[in-house]
């Protein structure tokens, strides 16, 4: 079963009369979870961390869609920390809603380390002011937070060709509705991005082996002079090298997008940075399928 619902309403559940079993959780069917979080104060978070124990017994998918607040940056840690604690086996998608780029560094940089299926960063101010993806990465990076498919919508997107886009590896990395501010310096770091080595599908990380000394054949003296043993036969496996997987298998650039450096192509703008990219990065997907153009 799947339920929407706020931060606000689960805190004060308690306060609403519900029949239930002594022990039974309060959504006990409830196995996919969007939750909204809107300013959660002091007293509604510590609401909710007192009550949320009671709530699910076990959720396969939750999405929390956290309207950033200054305010409350570290109340949202702490929610984030007790799902993660909870309900370690579900698929996490976040999403940070801000009018500033750096609102959404600064709640990173107070989550917990975690792993997620999804991390969606949206913009909420019409301007699309700026956000830097090497500064992103650095914040990730230094809070240990993995994320298999990495969602920019509605800013003005810079890289500085130095610094890759991810520290772990990607699914999809995905540009909707942005500015990007240059392109060249975007695919530097997509580039840095997917030289980053990863071992290939399904083969554990080389041992180191074992150096065995060979023993020394013995010969056997007989009336006809001396016999040595028949030698084993030596049989030779021959093992396929997999290859390996990308470290970033997919780009999507949808919405509308303004390519710095390619608007003099107009519409051609997506196929010229295709071109580029599969160029320097044959193995990554690019879709730049839903892209549109006003002018």
């Amino acid at each position: 079963m799947k339920m929407t619902t706020d931060l606000n309403f689960l805190a004060g559940i308690d306060q609403i009369h519900v029949t239930k079993d002594n022990g039974r959780r309060y959504f006990s069917n409830v196995e996919d979870l969007w939750l909204l979080i809107i300013h959660p104060d002091d007293e509604v978070t510590q609401r909710f961390l007192n009550i949320e124990g009671t709530l699910f017994s076990e959720l396969q998918q939750l999405t929390l869609q956290v309207h950033v607040d200054p305010r409350h940056y570290k109340n949202v840690g702490e929610i984030v920390k007790s799902f993660i604690l909870r309900y370690p086996k579900s698929n996490i998608n976040l999403e940070l809603h801000a009018e500033k780029s750096m609102h959404i560094l600064n709640q990173i940089s107070v989550l917990p380390s975690l792993p997620l299926y999804k991390i969606k960063l949206i913009c909420t101010d019409f301007d699309q002011p700026q956000l830097r993806l090497d500064q992103l990465y650095a914040v990730m990076r230094e809070q240990n937070i993995q994320a298999k498919n990495i969602t920019m919508r509605d800013w003005s997107l810079f890289a500085d060709g130095t610094t890759p886009v991810s520290y772990n590896p990607l699914d999809t990395f995905r540009i909707s509705s942005c500015s990007i501010e240059t392109v060249d310096n975007l695919v530097r770091s997509l580039q840095m991005t997917a030289s980053q080595s990863t071992q290939p599908e399904g083969v554990p990380p080389a041992k180191k082996k074992k150096v065995v000394k060979k023993k020394k054949e013995t010969e056997v003296v007989t009336e006809e002079g001396l016999v040595s043993k028949p030698k084993k036969k030596i049989v030779k496996k021959i093992v396929k090298k997999k290859k390996p997987v990308a470290f970033i298998k997919k780009l999507e650039v949808a919405g509308q997008c303004t390519l710095h450096g390619l608007t003099f192509l107009q519409q051609k703008a997506h196929t010229e940075l295709e071109r580029r990219l599969t160029t320097v990065i044959p193995e990554l997907d690019v879709d730049c399928s839903e892209i549109y153009y006003c002018w």
